[in-house]
């Protein structure tokens, strides 16, 4: 069994072949893990690793609104999704994954998303719409987690790269159009709550 198939074996089933975006974030942390794996780097160490940038993006955010203060979270944001993608990864590699992995794991994945909304909240999205992502995105990943456990689910709008991605464009948008950098920096809090509800409705939809 490759690389692809104990993943997807261990990701509700997801077809790698079939979902272009998975095959490519594949392609993009395979190579790195299999040297991390030999290496027997700790996969828990790579999620606390993931877990420290997401952390200072909250550091980095205390300064103030800034050009480069955005830039840098961006970066932040992907290096903490990227350890993120590598721990799992790694686990599989090294025959590691475990019950105790998966629930780090899941945790870590929560932490991160409150750093992450901290950051929003600091950059100047209100409060309010902050929490509210939060707890709409928590919503959405329990519904998940507890209909994945009766049936195999299809990916959805909501899954969490896809909050990824919405955080670090609209906080380079941000950057970019730096006179529109709070309005871009709220956006992506409302982008947060429709990929959630989005999903959400895709799951519900499946029997």
């Amino acid at each position: 069994m490759n690389f692809d198939e104990r993943w997807q074996a261990h990701h509700s089933g997801v077809a790698v072949d079939r979902n272009i975006w998975v095959k490519g974030w594949l392609k993009a942390i395979v190579t790195p893990a299999k040297v991390l794996a030999k290496l027997k780097v700790a996969p828990s160490f790579l999620t606390f690793v993931g877990l420290i940038f997401a952390g200072l993006t909250i550091w980095v955010s205390s300064f103030g609104l800034s050009k480069s203060g955005l830039l840098v979270c961006a970066f932040l944001v992907f290096a903490s999704s990227y350890f993120d993608g590598l721990d799992g990864a790694v686990a599989i590699l090294r025959d590691r994954v475990s019950t105790f992995g998966s629930k780090l794991d899941r945790a870590a994945d929560r932490l991160t998303e409150v750093a992450w909304v901290i950051m929003l909240a600091l950059f100047g999205c209100p409060a309010w719409l902050a929490i509210a992502a939060l707890l709409v995105t928590w919503g959405y990943e329990f519904l998940r987690w507890q209909r994945s456990k009766r049936a195999l689910l299809p990916v959805t709008v909501g899954e969490r790269p896809v909050r990824i991605v919405i955080t670090v464009m609209f906080l380079i948008a941000a950057a970019v159009f730096f006179g529109w950098a709070t309005w871009w920096v709220s956006a992506a809090a409302v982008g947060w709550v429709l990929v959630a509800l989005l999903g959400a409705a895709q799951v519900l939809k499946r029997r």
